[in-house]
């Protein structure tokens, strides 16, 4: 932690300035803060290191379909979505724009940082007692710009069938894929099996995760902070007096 201490002192004694600076050290941890669903503009609340995790949506699986008596085709599940990660050491009320739809962009002055969504299922087709096509599984979301980590999703299983006669496997829908980081996980939505099960599900939504660093200052520690700076820079000047009028 950096200080600098600034003050001037008329002959009289009287002190006229006297401002201590300070910004955190690089923390060793981070806890959440804030989980963000939709655009907005994050406004720093105090000096120090703050995290952004983006979770990029993740696909949703695809509808599956039945012949009457005959074939079951599943769908393909969705692709997860891409995850990107920044830090920045931000002074209070620095801002930080945050823009969530499928797709997700933090931005700060010229950087910008991108977690792009997973692909979409396709739908499973049966044409016939003993024919199908299953889905195929929605592309995996990207990543790029994080200036801690950019972390690409995977691409969705694809569907599967079955027929009178067979019942292996007893679920022909793609199954549903994830993308994690430091626990924060988005799950792609699995494709759907069956007639009665026709329609697939829908993958995590996209959201920014925001975490505070734990060497930044609250108001009070701020507050505590100058005023034991304050209260030791006036001993100094006091005793700095005393030794002049001794002399």
């Amino acid at each position: 932690m950096f200080w600098v201490v600034c003050w001037c002192l008329w002959t009289s004694g009287q002190v006229i300035n006297l401002v201590p600076k300070v910004f955190p050290d690089p923390p060793t941890s981070y806890s959440e803060i804030e989980r963000v669903t939709s655009s907005k503009d994050f406004v720093a609340p105090e000096d120090g290191y703050f995290k952004f995790i983006a979770l990029a949506k993740s696909g949703d699986g695809g509808d599956g379909d039945q012949w009457s008596g005959g074939t079951t085709v599943g769908g393909g599940s969705g692709g997860s979505g891409g995850i990107a990660v920044s830090v920045f050491s931000l002074s209070k009320n620095d801002v930080v724009s945050l823009s969530l739809a499928g797709n997700i962009s933090i931005s700060k002055g010229d950087e910008t940082a991108w977690a792009y969504q997973g692909g979409n299922g396709t739908k499973g087709d049966a044409e016939g007692k003993y024919d199908g096509n299953p889905g195929t599984g929605g592309n995996a979301g990207s990543a790029n710009g994080g200036n801690v980590a950019n972390q690409n999703g995977s691409r969705g299983k694809d569907g599967t069938e079955r027929w009178p006669g067979n019942d292996t496997p007893s679920q022909v829908g793609g199954y549903p894929v994830s993308n994690s980081y430091e626990g924060y996980v988005t799950t792609s939505g699995a494709g759907a099996w069956n007639t009665g099960n026709s329609s697939g599900g829908d993958g995590t939504a996209a959201y920014v995760v925001i975490l505070r660093g734990n060497t930044n200052l609250t108001l009070s520690q701020q507050n505590a902070l100058d005023i034991t700076a304050l209260s030791l820079a006036t001993s100094r000047i006091a005793q700095e007096q005393t030794s002049i009028l001794l002399h």
